[in-house]
């Protein structure tokens, strides 16, 4: 009977590693395969799009358009009539909201060469500071293939593509790894300011999730709160990455003492999963 009693606890604890996915353990859901998930959500009985009330997002008619064409009255449609030389009453106004056509302007900058008829020496005039190279990219297009690359999270591929496309000149991976370094830089002191501001809050929330740098395994730590969020890429997981004042008394206490919800939820849903009984239904999952 102990030996039927073990291999029946064996059986289970096998089928609950078999049914465990992101719903119910703290397992990535990159694992869960093709399966679709269970969604935890209850329905609500309202009708999909937006609420009865809902102020809506559309396009609206400006006073300062950028160009108006007028379309004449030339003749009358009924009788035909000339009116080429009446007097408009009136006007219908429609608009169309549309792209310039889209082409890279280049600005070439000319720095004069004098020699002084005193002296003989050569002059010459200086640069606008940031003008370094005989050709370069200026700082807007280099502010949007970083956008693109950062924010909207386009491959290097992707962005020159999109350049040539839309441009007809494509955008170089070298230019584009230049252009992130030097917006590195120059955000260091506001990536400071940020982490500081940070500490200065009453509550921060803490987490971490695996991510590959160069194949290699690392992890992106994140501080935030409701109007700031410091992001982190390091090698090692827990306290030592944090740099914001004590890292060990920040990062400690928010593992220690405020677990994140959404691991108890999945516990929890593990634990009915296991267990089912009329407490799991009191518990509402």
């Amino acid at each position: 009977m102990f030996q039927i009693n073990l291999l029946a606890a064996r059986v289970q604890q096998l089928e609950n590693q078999i049914n465990t996915n992101s719903r119910n353990s703290g397992k990535p859901p990159s694992s869960d395969g093709f399966a679709k998930p269970k969604s935890l959500r209850k329905k609500s009985g309202k009708k999909s799009g937006a609420q009865k009330g809902h102020p809506g997002h559309t396009l609206v008619m400006t006073d300062h358009p950028d160009r108006v064409k007028t379309h004449q009255v030339t003749h009358c449609l009924d009788c035909g009539a000339c009116l080429a030389d009446r007097e408009t009453e009136s006007f219908e106004r429609r608009q169309v909201v549309e792209l310039p056509p889209l082409k890279l302007e280049t600005t070439e900058h000319r720095a004069e060469q004098k020699t002084c008829h005193i002296c003989g020496a050569t002059n010459r005039a200086a640069f606008p500071d940031g003008v370094n190279q005989p050709v370069q990219y200026g700082p807007l297009v280099k502010a949007l293939a970083v956008y693109l690359n950062q924010y909207q999270l386009l491959p290097y591929d992707r962005v020159g593509e999109l350049f040539k496309d839309l441009f007809g000149q494509p955008f170089s991976e070298g230019s584009l790894f230049t252009a992130n370094q030097a917006c590195y830089e120059s955000l260091k002191g506001f990536e400071q300011e940020i982490a500081g501001q940070i500490m200065n809050e009453p509550v921060i929330n803490c987490d971490e999730t695996g991510t590959r740098v160069e194949g290699k395994i690392h992890w992106l730590h994140v501080a935030g709160t409701s109007r700031l969020t410091s992001y982190s890429i390091h090698q090692k997981r827990g306290s030592e990455p944090w740099m914001l004042g004590d890292p060990a008394l920040l990062y400690g206490s928010c593992q220690a003492r405020l677990p994140a919800c959404i691991f108890q939820v999945h516990e929890l849903q593990s634990f009915s999963l296991q267990c089912p009984s009329p407490q799991g239904a009191y518990l509402g999952i």
